[in-house]
This record gives C-alpha cells, sequence and structure tokens, in this order.
C-alpha cells in the first residue's frame, strides 16, 4: 500500500456564520441499549441463590468506553448556566447538553457491595457551565481519539476478517457526533474556544494521518483470491467514502454558481470542495491495497440546482450521504480523521442552513437520507 496522499489544502474548517440556532429538533435515537447496557454485571449463580463467596466478574472496558464514561460524566456535572438558558429553549447550551448527555449514556459506576471495590473509570469533574462543558468534552474527545483501535489495511499481517475495534468504533461514532455538534454550539458561545478546539482536532488527524502504517512490499500483489476478497470487503466502507466525497465535490461545483455572494455556504464552497477532494485521496490512500472507486466526471443529483434555495438542498444532501459514508467506514477509519471529517462536514451543513445537534438517529433510512446517486 502507498502512504496516505498528502493533503492538497489545509482540512476544511468553515465556521458557522449567523449564529442561528440548529433547525428543528435533533434526529438522533442513539444505541440507547448498547449505551445502557454497559453498565450491567453478571453475578455467578449457584443452587438456590447468590454465591456471595466472591465478588461477580467485572467486565472489562476498553479505551473506547472509557472515554464515553469521561464524556457522561462531563455532560453530568453541567449546570444550567447563569440564567441565560430558560427551559424549554431548545436553541440554548444547556438544552443541548441534555441531548448530548441522552446521546452518550450515563456514566459507568462498579456495583456497590463489592468485597474488593473498585473505582470508577474517570473521576467526577467540579460543575461547569454550559460552555466549559462543551469544551471540556470535545477536547477530552479529541485527546483521546488517537489511543483507539481501527481496522487498519496497512498494517502487515491485519486480517480483515477480524475486526476487534467494531465495539470501539460504535461508541465512537456516537462520541464523534456529539463532540461535532458541540463544537458547531461552542461557535456560538464562545469563538475563540472553538476555533482552538477545531485546530486540535484538525492537528490531531493530520498526526493520525501521517503516523500510518505502510504495506508490506508485494501485499495485494500475490495476495491470494480468499484473501483478496476478504480485503475488498474490509475497504468497502471506504470505497463508499470514497464515492460519496466524490460526488458531494461535484455537488459543490454544480451548487456554487447558484449561491448568493452575501451567503455563509457560498463564502466556504471553495474550500469545501478543495477538503472533499483531499477525504477522496485520503480515503483511496486507507483502502491500499485495495483498489478505490474511480471518480465521475458527472454523478447524477438528486435535486439539480436551479436557484439559491434549491442549491442549498444540494448542498444538504451531499452532506448527509457524506456522514453516512462516513459511519460505514467508522471501523476503517482513524478514529481522530473520522472526528474531523464528521465536523467539517457538521460546519459544512449548518452554512449551508442545516445545523444540527446530531446526525445520525441509528436507522438505515437516516443513514442513506440525502445521498446523491451516482
Amino acid at each position: 500500500m502507498h502512504a496516505p496522499a498528502p493533503r492538497s489544502a489545509p482540512l476544511s474548517r468553515t465556521e458557522p456564520r449567523g449564529g442561528a440556532a440548529p433547525a428543528g429538533p435533533p434526529r438522533r435515537t442513539v444505541l440507547a441499549a448498547a449505551l445502557a447496557g454497559t453498565g450491567l454485571l453478571v453475578a455467578a449463580t449457584s443452587g438456590c441463590g447468590l454465591r456471595l463467596d466472591r465478588d461477580p466478574e467485572m467486565p472489562a472496558l476498553g479505551p473506547a468506553d472509557v472515554l464515553r464514561d469521561a464524556v457522561a460524566r462531563i455532560l453530568a456535572a453541567a449546570g444550567a448556566g447563569d440564567g441565560t438558558d430558560p427551559a424549554g429553549d431548545a436553541s440554548s447550551p444547556a438544552a443541548a447538553l441534555r441531548v448530548f448527555a441522552a446521546a452518550v449514556g450515563p456514566p459507568w459506576n462498579p456495583p456497590e457491595g463489592l468485597r474488593s471495590p473498585v473505582p470508577a473509570p474517570n473521576p467526577d469533574p467540579a460543575p461547569l457551565k454550559p460552555a466549559a462543558a462543551l469544551e471540556a468534552l470535545i477536547t477530552r474527545i479529541a485527546s483521546d481519539a488517537p489511543e483507539l483501535p481501527f481496522v487498519s489495511l496497512a498494517a502487515e499481517g491485519a486480517d480483515p476478517e477480524e475486526e476487534p475495534s467494531a465495539e470501539h468504533a460504535d461508541t465512537f461514532a456516537v462520541l464523534a457526533d456529539v463532540s461535532a455538534g458541540a463544537l458547531l454550539r461552542l461557535y456560538r458561545a464562545d469563538a475563540d474556544a472553538a476555533r482552538a478546539a477545531a485546530d486540535r482536532i484538525r492537528d490531531s488527524a493530520e498526526a493520525a494521518l501521517a503516523s500510518l502504517p505502510r504495506p508490506a512490499d508485494g501485499v495485494g500483489a500475490e495476495a491470494s483470491g480468499s484473501e483478496q476478497a476478504e480485503t475488498d470487503l474490509a475497504a468497502a466502507g471506504l470505497a463508499s467514502l470514497v464515492t460519496a466525497a466524490y460526488q458531494a465535490e461535484y455537488a459543490y461545483e454544480r451548487a456554487a454558481v447558484h449561491l448568493r455572494e452575501d451567503s455563509p455556504a457560498a463564502a466556504g464552497a471553495r474550500e469545501r470542495i478543495t477538503a472533499l477532494a483531499a477525504v477522496a485521496a485520503q480515503a483511496s490512500a486507507l483502502m491500499a491495497p485495495a483498489a478505490p472507486p474511480a471518480n465521475s466526471p458527472a454523478w447524477e443529483l438528486r435535486t439539480p440546482p436551479r436557484d439559491h434555495a434549491s442549491a442549498l438542498t444540494v448542498l444538504l444532501e451531499a452532506e448527509d450521504g457524506l456522514a453516512a459514508a462516513l459511519h460505514a467506514a467508522r471501523a476503517q477509519t482513524p478514529p481522530p480523521v473520522l472526528l474531523d471529517w464528521l465536523t467539517d462536514s457538521t460546519l459544512a451543513r449548518a452554512a449551508a442552513g442545516g445545523g444540527q445537534d446530531l446526525r445520525w438517529d441509528g436507522t438505515a433510512a437516516s443513514a442513506t437520507a440525502g445521498e446523491a446517486r451516482g
């Protein structure tokens, strides 16, 4: 495999403009059962009742579980602020924090009464105001993302059939979505802190791409038919991401000429086109030794752009298609890179008038909503 293609330009980081709150309620029903089930313990039983001579077996928490617990504690520590967040105001930071808390789930705590007490994975932070909580959770997710595992097709001797990070990828996908929505909120509460957080996410993604292993010489060329088929299967999610990036790039090129010059979407369109081209190139590199899909000179758009309003619809559909593809490729994408690409897409969607606290609702229908057809 070749090393990841260098960026043709810095990753896109389009700041939301105008201060508009996300349109409508968040579209999300997040893997609630899986997250809530993290805290369940199974006690060994014998005969007529519980055996009390030993502690129940404690579940082993992976790094993504520990990160989820840390974020849950930050959200639990978030206060109502300084009185500027009235109950029922869906546009307030406090309301967004409640949405994020429902998505992430409660903190994980070991059961009480254990013969050998077990500490919680993370300490409880001091009470936090909404803006501070938003910044803290973004910082924690960005800081821990480089340590999370993923299925690297470039790793020598990697077995595409084994997906040790599948559960971690599901958990991190939720956390990445929460972080992206939190950054969108933080831009309106503290723009300087949001820019610093965005830079941290981008730098982490660039470092992750630079540190990816190179494949061993001859990998893929001498692979058996079954091994190549397994590699191609593991790369299928990345292939859909490459295609979605190509489609979104074309959608922006078609729509940009119809956007009003004074609109946020027009201001960031050229930068977004450059960033999408970089996503396609870098996702192609992640696919090696599997061959990436080819670009098309003219993708079929679901909504033909004819004026400003229809052009915005095209951009929303393009970003939804990209988000769906990112979700499909979550296990094969380095977590810092997944976080960065989803964050860029979230901010770009907001610039097109479609700001959302959360992007995914866990259903197949939403995973393909708005996807451009090729």
